[in-house]
Parts: C-alpha cells; sequence; structure tokens
C-alpha cells in the first residue's frame, strides 16, 4: 500500500480468532479476541486489548490470571452467537454451550478449541477505547481432538482465486486507488460496526 490506510479494517491482517476467558467459579466471563499479539519471547509475553465496557475487564483485573483459547476454523459459527448477546449476560459460557476446565490458579480454559494458553498479567493501562493487558504464559494445553485442525481467522479464510487477484490488483497499484474512492464514499463507523462486518 502506497496509500494510508483510513481504517483499521483496510488493513484486513489475518489474525487468528480466539475467545478470551477469565474469572473463578461461577464468574467466569467470556470476550471474543479478534487481536492477539506476541510481544515478547523470553519470557513469552501476550498483548490482549479487550472493551473496558465488557465485564472481561473486571474479571481479570480482579482474577490476576486469563486464558486465551484459540478456535478452529469450524467453530466461526461461535461469534456471531458471541456478539449477538448481551455484554451483561450473567453466564455466557453456559449461553454458548462452552465446556472448560480451571487451572489451579481458578482461570477457566475452553475444552473444545485447538489449544488454550493461561496467562498471569503483568501489566494493565487505558489505550484509547480498549483497556491492553500484557499476559506472562503460565501454561498451554494443547487440546488433542482439535490438535491437526486449522485456525479460524478473523474475516474468514479468502478463496484462493480471491487471493490472487488482490496480489494482482496489490502489486499494479489499483488497490490502492480502489482502496481510496471506498475510503472516500464510506462513512466512518465504529469498531464493534467494522468488526460485525468482517464476522464469518
Amino acid at each position: 500500500m502506497f496509500l494510508p490506510n483510513q481504517t483499521i479494517w483496510q488493513t484486513r491482517i489475518q489474525n487468528i480468532d480466539a475467545l478470551l476467558t477469565a474469572g473463578r467459579g461461577v464468574t467466569s466471563e467470556v470476550y471474543y479476541l479478534a487481536t492477539v499479539c506476541q510481544v515478547g519471547i523470553d519470557p513469552p509475553l501476550i498483548s490482549i486489548s479487550p472493551n473496558p465496557e465488557y465485564p472481561i475487564c473486571h474479571a481479570i483485573e480482579t482474577a490476576g490470571h486469563f486464558g486465551i483459547n484459540f478456535l478452529a476454523e469450524g467453530q466461526g459459527e461461535l461469534l456471531p452467537r458471541y456478539l449477538a448477546m448481551d455484554r451483561t449476560q450473567k453466564d455466557k459460557m453456559a449461553a454458548l454451550g462452552l465446556r472448560f476446565e480451571q487451572t489451579v490458579r481458578g482461570t477457566p480454559l475452553l475444552l473444545d478449541c485447538i489449544q488454550s494458553l493461561e496467562c498471569v498479567v503483568e501489566r494493565g493501562w487505558d489505550s484509547g477505547d480498549h483497556r491492553t493487558f500484557i499476559g506472562r504464559v503460565l501454561d498451554r494445553r494443547i487440546r488433542e481432538p482439535r490438535r491437526h485442525d486449522r485456525p479460524h481467522r478473523f474475516g474468514g479464510e479468502p478463496p484462493r482465486m480471491r487471493r490472487l487477484l488482490k496480489m494482482l490488483l496489490c502489486q499494479s497499484r489499483i488497490y490502492d486507488l480502489l482502496q481510496w474512492v471506498r475510503g472516500s464514499r464510506d462513512a466512518s463507523v465504529s469498531i464493534e460496526a467494522g468488526t460485525r462486518r468482517y464476522i464469518k
């Protein structure tokens, strides 16, 4: 791209979808994460940025730990169901039919996913309209039934012909022009509305 992106969705970074979990016992919370970033190798550190208007932030701050559960390609139907729920719903895990186990520290980790990470909060701060947490990985659990499944990617996996066409458009710089025209025509949307547009 030779023209700057006007929204975060124009970047279309392919990220693996995950469900964030935190809490203890019956107070377990779940939250959809479209962005998980590794920010350290030794020790392994993970950055997450949930919306502070959701109860997951309070659950993380109270527990001091959180779980990241990476979804398989066939689990995409969970995402629109999660987004359709009221953010104040008391038992989101049960409403979504999610099975989980608790670690010795009380962190809920999903049983039906590719793998789960448990992290301890090293640092947290407000970052605009999100709250960012840096967590150090304490435990990693591979879920055998889905070990070899492909991950579910934000926005879905584009068809091969579409990927080829996009590559050609980018190399010829026509993609820049199309994005500029689209950006000048489309009104800006909220982060939530823009995310919903790409949920598949």
